[in-house]
């Protein structure tokens, strides 16, 4: 078991290390700190507490975007470069078993995401802290509640192995990279837009199609529940239950275990 686990742990390590070389890492994590930065000029007119909301609200809906971006173009990106330069043979010839190695490569691409996380959840503290005290308030009034900021930014992170998980798994059967990122975006807005179809499911008939569409909505994850940025942060958000943010971490964990156990059986089939 040990042995297995320093193989995850070497193909972890190497993945993350030949992502944070990654020029896009980079422009990506500058645009994220730029768009933070600027954010409280998109904002002109409101002041005080409305403007706390507003930054809180424009920075969670950046660290979302642009963390999908990142995720998907890295994680197909990495993978498909180990196949292309036969990375991913030597590695299995060595041997190290196919789960171990797809397992390796979503802890990679997890820790390059922890990192954007940190990075982008680091700075809104700092920023919305310094804008605090320049305000009037009163004694024990809590405009911002940090804690969970950082909650938001965790459940977004869980959110990001939900689709490395996708990646891995359209990159098991893909042929091309461009392919896999296309197909991997098209996961992410479907699962997006997928509470639209469990609304109107319920208002079809006839009961073969609202089975059809039901497991549809199985198949692509509901990525929508992940959007709690109105219930967090700023005084007037009412917060998150524990309970539900257990329940969010064990519905990202169950579809990043099926993603994963479904990419395991496709690629074990592949010829690399």
């Amino acid at each position: 078991m040990s042995g297995r686990i320093d193989q995850i742990l070497a193909v972890c390590g190497l993945t993350f290390t030949e992502a944070v070389r990654q020029k896009f890492f980079y422009i990506v994590v500058l645009i994220g700190c730029g768009m933070l930065l600027g954010s409280g000029y998109f904002q002109q007119f409101d002041f005080g507490i409305d403007e706390l909301k507003f930054v809180i609200d424009f920075s969670f809906g950046t660290l979302f975007f642009l963390g999908s971006i990142l995720v998907i173009t890295a994680g197909t990106q990495l993978f498909y470069s180990e196949i292309e330069n036969r990375t991913a043979h030597t590695l299995l010839a060595k041997p190290i078993r196919h789960f171990d190695f797809l397992l390796g490569k979503l802890c990679g691409v997890q820790l390059l995401m922890l990192l954007f996380v940190m990075i982008l959840c680091g700075l809104l503290t700092g920023l919305l802290y310094l804008r605090v005290q320049a305000l009037p308030f009163m004694e024990g009034d809590v405009l911002v509640r940090y804690g969970e900021l950082w909650l938001y930014g965790f459940l977004q992170w869980a959110r990001f192995g939900v689709l490395g998980a996708v990646c891995l798994l359209v990159g098991s059967f893909a042929r091309s990279y461009l392919y896999a990122m296309m197909v991997s975006f098209f996961f992410m807005l479907v699962g997006q837009l997928q509470y639209i179809a469990q609304e109107s499911y319920r208002e079809i008939a006839f009961l073969p199609l609202r089975w059809l569409v039901q497991a549809l909505a199985w198949v692509f994850p509901n990525l929508q529940v992940f959007n709690v940025g109105d219930q967090l942060g700023h005084m007037q958000a009412e917060g998150l239950p524990f309970l539900v943010v257990l329940q969010l971490l064990w519905y990202a964990a169950a579809y990043i275990l099926v993603y994963l156990w479904l990419a395991w059986w496709n690629f074990k089939r592949r010829e690399l």
